[in-house]
């Protein structure tokens, strides 16, 4: 193929190549409702971007602020125009948020898909080659397709392991991704969960609070969240708890839990332990005369199922009984007379 001497950014193209160029970037320019003027100002810069873009820059900055320079032929853009697009092979993983400087234009952001959000840490790993384009809206450079936004699964062929937020609105938030931490509606204490919105068959999800002191009530079958033996579920951030689930089409079913109160207890003579199933089984001991209230080790949060009592001593004689006070306490009564160490257990959720 024949060379025609034209130089776009002192890059020579050929012919052929020059007229597909140009004709590309007329069309792209009319087709936005924009005219080209007099000059061919817009077109120029249109041309010469679609050049620059075809360019690989290398980073000789340092985490979180990349400094690129074009190499072999190619010379660096002039300005940064909407849409040019920069690959780079990265010499250090970003911690947080980070800029990129193309040819000395100066440092510009570095955002997510929706141009307003930090990348997170992890995102740009070592020796990896990246793809951005710009964003002249935002005044912020974004991954191009190359590069899996961290919504998805994965991010640069890794397990996401970076959480995507959401507020509780009106007992409901929105999937947007395999792992979420999830925060009350106006930062409230306490606030029930029942409904995620959207999702589509076989979708995995990982949900965990956001923030101490601001609990996370997950609420079976008042939405579409199925939870285990259909008992709701608190997550606190302070203990770590997550539960996972899978989404059916219609319903997000949980699949697992990892909650602190599973097995928590306390083997004292009077005690208790949580059962991961939800229950909560309590013991103890009390010196009863005629009648004694017993305050259990911890209040059910729920319900009281059942009690029972029995005398310590096999050799006395007289009748004992138990009566569910509350979901705190439960009152002893015998009829042997005189005062009488009882052994008490009792079952709730």
């Amino acid at each position: 193929m024949t060379k025609f001497d034209n130089k776009i950014n002192g890059n020579t193209v050929s012919a052929d190549e020059y007229n597909n160029i140009v004709g590309a970037s007329k069309n792209l320019i009319e087709n936005s409702g924009q005219t080209i003027d007099s000059s061919n100002t817009q077109l120029s810069k249109a041309v010469a971007n679609y050049v620059a873009s075809g360019s690989f820059y290398t980073d000789s900055g340092i985490a979180n602020a990349y400094v690129l320079n074009t190499t072999g032929s190619f010379q660096a853009p002039t300005e940064l125009v909407k849409g040019l697009e920069i690959r780079f092979r990265t010499a250090n993983p970003n911690s947080g948020a980070s800029t990129v400087n193309v040819a000395g234009l100066g440092a510009v952001n570095i955002k997510l898909g929706d141009g307003t959000s930090d990348i997170p840490s992890g995102f740009i790993t070592s020796g990896s080659d990246v793809k951005l384009r710009y964003d002249a809206l935002n005044t912020a450079f974004i991954p191009s397709n190359e590069i899996t936004q961290v919504n998805d699964l994965t991010i640069n062929n890794k397990l996401n392991t970076q959480p995507n937020t959401a507020t509780i609105s009106s007992g409901a938030i929105a999937y947007t991704g395999t792992y979420m931490v999830v925060d009350t509606e106006g930062a409230a204490a306490s606030d029930d969960l029942d409904t995620i919105t959207g999702g589509t068959l076989g979708d995995r999800l990982l949900l965990q609070a956001t923030a101490s002191g601001q609990d996370v009530v997950l609420k079976d079958g008042t939405g579409n969240i199925a939870l285990n033996l259909n008992l709701d579920v608190t997550l606190q951030k302070i203990h770590g708890d997550n539960v996972e689930f899978i989404y059916n089409g219609s319903t997000w079913v949980e699949t697992g839990r990892n909650i602190y109160n599973d097995f928590l207890n306390s083997k004292s003579t009077n005690g208790y332990t949580y059962l991961p199933n939800g229950l909560i089984f309590q013991w103890g001991n009390a010196s009863v005369s005629s009648g004694a209230t017993v305050t259990l080790p911890v209040t059910f949060p729920n319900n009281i199922f059942n009690a029972s009592v029995t005398h310590h001593k096999t050799s006395v004689s007289g009748a004992e009984s138990v009566a569910l006070t509350s979901t705190s306490q439960i009152r002893i009564y015998h009829s042997a007379g005189g005062t009488e160490i009882y052994l008490w257990t009792a079952i709730g959720y």
